[in-house]
């Protein structure tokens, strides 16, 4: 969030709306092979890519959705339906919503994790979410063996979520479902037509272009 801050500041091409995306979340092991997902850094065909290869989802409609949405809600990401952080953690943020937000318990209580791989903001934001992500910085970092873990920013994006809930997509499963692709994970006969694969928002920041 940083990083998009100081961009934003300097704002080399003088536009609106500002985007993280993560340089590995276009990976084969999250995105089938088939649809456009590539090995880290290591793939440079470009008849894999749009717009030689018209099967592949990357295309310009991606940009322009996601830039649709930051027009109209100023701060967009996705959301994965299982939080995964070490639960002291989440329970001291949990306390410093109730304390800092007034938040009942209930109210303060979260279970999906924020991820950082696509974030976009509009400027306006910053003001606010970082005047929320450095009080909740110190609360975590001021916690004390055994009652602290190694831990990201995700999960202050997803405490934050609570008192701004911000637009997002959401979905319930890294691991991408095309048989016969690259890092396809076989689950036997288990029903998993309800499971939405993380790849499948791309397609629908399309839809919002």
């Amino acid at each position: 969030m940083y990083f998009l801050k100081e961009v934003a500041e300097l704002n080399p091409y003088n536009t609106e709306n500002f985007l993280w995306v993560d340089s590995g979340v276009t990976h084969w092991g999250l995105n089938p092979f088939s649809r456009g997902g590539v090995e880290i850094n290591n793939f440079f065909n470009k008849k894999h890519y749009y717009p030689h290869n018209k099967k592949n989802m990357y295309t310009p409609l991606i940009g322009k959705g996601l830039d649709n949405l930051i027009d109209k809600h100023k701060f967009v990401g996705i959301k994965h339906g299982n939080l995964w952080y070490n639960q002291r953690h989440v329970k001291t943020l949990q306390q410093f919503l109730q304390k800092e937000y007034k938040l009942s318990e209930s109210e303060s209580n979260f279970s999906k994790q924020l991820v950082g791989g696509v974030i976009g903001i509009h400027p306006s934001e910053f003001k606010s979410f970082f005047e929320f992500y450095e009080k909740a910085l110190i609360e975590l970092c001021n916690t004390k063996p055994p009652n602290t873990d190694f831990f990201t920013e995700e999960i202050i994006l997803s405490a934050y979520y609570k008192i701004r809930n911000w637009f997002t997509l959401d979905f319930q499963e890294w691991n991408h479902d095309v048989k016969g692709d690259p890092s396809f994970v076989d689950f036997g006969d288990e029903d998993r037509s309800h499971i939405k694969c993380f790849y499948k928002v791309w397609d629908e920041f399309k839809e919002y272009a």
